[in-house]
Order: C-alpha cells, then structure tokens, then sequence
C-alpha cells in the first residue's frame, strides 16, 4: 500500500515509510512539515513548519491522520550528536509553545519509554538521518534529509485498544532482523 500522507504527492519520507520492516509504516497516514531547507537554520524550520504540526495534530485526534513528520536538512542529522541536539532543539521549541510541559532532556531522548506531551496531544517520537547505514532501523534509505516522526498515541489506540501485543512486537522485531536492522527495543527517540 503507498503511504497516505498530506503534504505533496510525493515525500521524502515516504521511500522510508516504504521499505521499513515496520508491520505498520506503508499504511501510516503522516501530516508533513514544508519541506527542508538546507540554507535555513532550526529555529527557521521549526517557525515554518509550526501551523502544519498543529493542523496535523487536529487531525490525529479526528483520525484522518497517524502522526505528522518534520523534515530537517542532512546537517541536522550528519551524526549522533547533530541528531540529538537537532530533536532536543526541536522538543524544547514545541514544547515551548504549549507552557504546560518543562524542558525536555537529553535524557529523556534516550528512554524507550518517553513519549512527548504537548497540550493534550500524547506523541511517541522517532528521529531519522543521514547518519545511520542500512544496518540500522532509522536509516533513511538513501533520503539526504533528517526526519523526526511524531507518531499520535490515538494511532496506537486505533489499532490496538489495550496495547500492541506481544505477537505483533515479536513481528516487528522478526521482520527488522531479516532485513538486516536490528531492532533494539531500548533506543529512545535518538540512540
């Protein structure tokens, strides 16, 4: 099935929802955030894409859509450290916005178990990029960009009203050893 996403026909991250492993990524319906720009700075991309990440939200409570992607230059991701100090940035600056939630840390980044709160919007977060080869789950198969998916907790719910269960996470995890990408189900939003 070919990725439902709202935004233009065809995005970036639509080869990843494509190819993932994921049991769940082709059928994903993402709002996206304007496209990259490799000659703006974060704070430029996050102030652009801001009207779209709250028109996607909206829309995930309604269920037309799953989760919502922001699209980040390469630069954002061209290593670890650049990928984890690009989705904090990009944490603090929403969340900034809502004045409900404190500062987001590093830490929390690196717990599988953190989901992002923004308003009333409950939001497991995945960061993509440049840095990671084809053996690794977040690689970006080919795609220049740094991708950070915020997936709607009311997606999970629509497809697993208790939880998503142990055959299905054992799936997943199968399909992501096949393909060569490990799956570590201790990674946070970045590694």
């Amino acid at each position: 099935m070919i990725a439902q996403s709202l935004g233009s026909s065809m995005r970036s991250f639509d080869r990843v929802m494509q190819r993932s492993p994921c049991i769940y990524a082709a059928g994903s319906r993402l709002g996206f955030s304007p496209r990259s720009d490799e000659y703006r700075d974060l704070v430029g991309h996050l102030s652009s894409s801001y009207p779209s990440f709250m028109a996607a939200l909206e829309e995930c409570i309604s269920g037309r859509l799953d989760g919502y992607v922001l699209e980040l230059p390469g630069w954002a991701g061209e290593d670890v450290d650049a990928l984890s100090a690009s989705v904090h940035r990009a944490l603090d600056w929403y969340a900034s916005r809502t004045g409900q939630q404190d500062q987001i840390s590093l830490d929390d980044l690196r717990d599988p178990t953190f989901w992002f709160q923004w308003g009333e919007h409950r939001l497991f977060v995945i960061a993509f990029g440049p840095c990671f080869d084809e053996g690794h789950p977040r690689y970006t198969y080919g795609c220049a960009e740094t991708f950070v998916l915020f997936q709607h907790r009311l997606a999970f719910k629509r497809r697993h009203p208790d939880e998503i269960p142990i055959s299905r996470r054992k799936l997943i995890r199968h399909r992501f050893a096949a393909s060569g990408q490990y799956y570590d189900q201790d990674m946070g939003a970045v590694p």
